[in-house]
């Protein structure tokens, strides 16, 4: 049996009320140098300038294949070359440099303390999620899910409605969490209400430019900004 399976089952024999649903990528993990170093991995085999790290997070967004696309420029005949590169890079370095921010494991388990129930959607790829979730959370996450063929990327509310549905949790408590413009319109889209947080890869003011209007500078301050904004 599947993980997606176990948890299919598991979420099914409880009752949920409260359901947190937090990105991946600069909310609960900074994989800012492990991105980095497999973008610069793909550029550097097919001949292409390299980035700073910095300059490889003003890229991050709607998923690897947009990452990539961002960082070849006109060069738009080497994709294909560059995406396999950089995949077959990432997928064994994706934990080498990335770490949990500090306090979000401790805000995490508040949660599961009060009750909630606790996701991850990322536009990574689901593999990567799935692993990297595993990897610095343990089984904290009741349901875990990445790109997958067939499914439309965030800010396309389908893969969230689906996770909502599939936890049997009301959208009225309900909390999408992450640190972009993308995760603000992700939310919107579902119905849902969001939490961004001030320390991923979009500041504050960019965020708020395009949509946010709740935002968290602590851990703690954004547990107990989902906790408020899910009713409990």
């Amino acid at each position: 049996m599947t993980r997606e399976n176990n948890e299919r089952n598991e979420i099914k024999n409880k009752t949920v009320k409260y359901f947190a649903v937090f990105d991946l990528d600069g909310t609960i993990l900074n994989t800012a140098e492990d991105l980095a170093d497999a973008v610069n991995y793909g550029l550097k085999r097919n001949g292409l300038e390299t980035y700073s790290t910095e300059e490889v997070l003003k890229m991050v967004g709607n998923g690897v294949k947009n990452l990539v696309l961002r960082a070849i420029g006109d060069k738009k005949e080497l994709f294909d070359e560059c995406f396999k590169d950089f995949k077959e890079y990432y997928s064994s370095h994706y934990a080498v440099k990335t770490y949990a921010y500090k306090g979000v494991k401790e805000a995490l388990l508040s949660l599961k303390n009060s009750g909630f129930t606790l996701g991850v959607l990322s536009n990574k790829y689901d593999a990567a999620v799935k692993d990297l979730a595993e990897i610095y959370y343990g089984d904290i996450f009741d349901f875990v899910s990445g790109e997958k063929e067939g499914t439309p990327r965030k800010p396309d509310p389908t893969s969230l409605n689906d996770m909502i549905k599939l936890c049997g949790a009301e959208k009225e408590h309900t909390v999408y969490i992450g640190d972009s413009d993308v995760d603000v319109k992700t939310a919107d889209n579902a119905g849902v209400k969001c939490v961004s947080v001030t320390w991923g890869f979009r500041s504050k003011n960019f965020i708020k430019e395009n949509g946010g209007y709740d935002f968290a500078d602590t851990p703690e301050e954004m547990a107990a900004k989902i906790k408020a904004d899910s009713g409990l």
